[in-house]
């Protein structure tokens, strides 16, 4: 009868044992499914984020920096504010900050070509005294082009630098895989005339060509044939996309 009783408490114990090694074994799956795959801290708080087709997750946090993330990994790629630091200071009809936005930070994206939003066009202006444009590669952070590098002159009024361009005249133009920069008027510098079409081909992230002769007040109109219609502040040109010539 003893030998019967401790059996069964011997049973019993095991029963309890497998019991409670089944609730530890699942809470453990529990906890790991709970757990993050992957996680990154910023020192300030995050404002904007957007994922680019390319698996890099755009990142704007509350003191204008702009970051660069691997979705897949969580690893920081870059980071970097000079961007469109002064752009701080855009405000919209009520007197308060523009907040982050498609206007502001544009992921450029193609149906046809993935390879194009390995680019994003940081854009903005409060048509006064404050516009910028800048070309980046979202892989490394870099910039590709801005104005200032484009060869606009750099105009600074009440402590604030500014490269002069066409604000209209300058973006993407998603029919050619490219950003066109564009501008024209007088250096304050020297008083000399200017004017300056880019045209950065997002293939090759360089410029394809330049043309001194005309720049636009809008982006291109491209016509039937292939060209492009250029519209600038006196006068319109038909162009080749390929060279920038005149046709």
């Amino acid at each position: 009868m003893t030998f019967t009783i401790n059996s069964e408490i011997m049973e019993r114990k095991n029963i309890l044992t497998s019991l409670l090694l089944i609730l530890a074994l699942c809470a453990g799956i529990q906890a790991h499914a709970n757990d993050p795959i992957w996680k990154q801290n910023f020192d300030k708080e995050v404002e904007w984020p957007k994922l680019a087709p390319n698996g890099i997750l755009l990142v704007g946090t509350s003191d204008w920096g702009l970051h660069g993330v691997d979705a897949s990994t969580g690893k920081l790629l870059w980071s970097n504010e000079k961007y469109y630091n002064s752009a701080k200071k855009l405000k919209g009809a009520d007197g308060k900050k523009i907040d982050y936005s498609e206007n502001l930070i544009q992921i450029l994206e193609h149906p046809d070509d993935p390879s194009v939003s390995n680019y994003a066009l940081v854009r903005y202006t409060d048509y006064q005294m404050v516009k910028n444009i800048v070309l980046i590669n979202l892989k490394n952070g870099e910039m590709i082009i801005d104005p200032e590098t484009a060869g606009m002159p750099v105009m600074r009024m009440l402590g604030q630098e500014t490269a002069y361009f066409n604000y209209g005249g300058s973006g993407y133009v998603p029919s050619l895989k490219g950003v066109m920069i564009s501008g024209e008027g007088a250096d304050p510098k020297t008083g000399k005339a200017f004017t300056i079409t880019k045209f950065i081909d997002l293939n090759s992230g360089k410029v394809a060509w330049e043309n001194n002769e005309i720049a636009t007040q809008m982006l291109p109109v491209m016509t039937e044939d292939g060209s492009m219609l250029i519209v600038g502040a006196k006068q319109i040109a038909k162009l080749s996309p390929t060279n920038g010539s005149i046709l």
